[in-house]
C-alpha cells in the first residue's frame, strides 16, 4: 500500500513539471521580410522555401535574414588501387538574422556533414551525392527553424 501510494505521488509530480510539447506543424510568429542569399544554389532554394512555408505574414515581428552556404566535398577512402570509394559531403550554412524593429543582429552557423558511397557507374554516384545533399540541407532547415525561434523568442 505505501509502494502504490508512493509510485502514485511520484508520477503526479513527473506529469506536472512544467514540459510543454512544442507543436511542429504552427507557423513562426516573425514575418520574414527579406531574405538574401549566397553561395550554393540547391541548398539557399531549399532553405528559402522551407523559410517561406513556415512564417506567418500577419506578424509583428519583422526580420530579414541573409543565409551564406558553402558545400564542400572531399575524399573521404580510397581502395588499394587508389580508386575513391567514399567521398565526405559538408555543408556550412552561415546565418545573419536582423530584426529590423530595433536594428539587433544575431549570426550563427549550421554546419552538417556526411558521407557517400561512390557507385559502380557515374550517374549512381551523381545521384548518391543530390541525396545525401537533400538530407543534409533538410536537416540544415530544421535546426535553422528551430534556432531563428530562439532568437528571436530571447529578444
Amino acid at each position: 500500500m505505501n509502494k502504490c501510494l508512493l509510485l502514485i505521488t511520484f508520477l503526479i509530480f513527473l506529469s506536472n513539471c512544467g514540459y510543454k510539447i512544442v507543436n511542429q506543424n504552427e507557423t513562426l510568429n516573425f514575418n520574414v521580410v527579406q531574405v538574401d542569399t549566397t553561395g550554393d544554389n540547391r541548398v539557399n532554394f531549399y532553405l528559402k522555401n522551407k523559410l517561406n512555408s513556415k512564417f506567418d505574414q500577419d506578424s509583428s515581428i519583422p526580420i530579414k535574414i541573409e543565409i551564406e552556404s558553402k558545400k564542400t566535398k572531399n575524399i573521404k577512402e580510397k581502395n588499394i588501387k587508389n580508386e575513391i570509394t567514399k567521398y565526405n559531403v559538408s555543408i556550412e550554412v552561415n546565418v545573419k538574422l536582423t530584426l529590423t524593429e530595433n536594428n539587433k543582429e544575431k549570426r550563427f552557423t549550421i554546419i552538417k556533414t556526411s558521407d557517400y558511397d561512390v557507385g559502380s557507374i557515374y550517374s549512381k554516384t551523381l545521384n548518391n551525392e543530390k541525396k545525401i545533399t537533400k538530407l543534409l540541407t533538410e536537416a540544415a532547415g530544421k535546426e535553422l527553424i528551430e534556432k531563428l525561434k530562439t532568437n528571436i523568442n530571447d529578444n
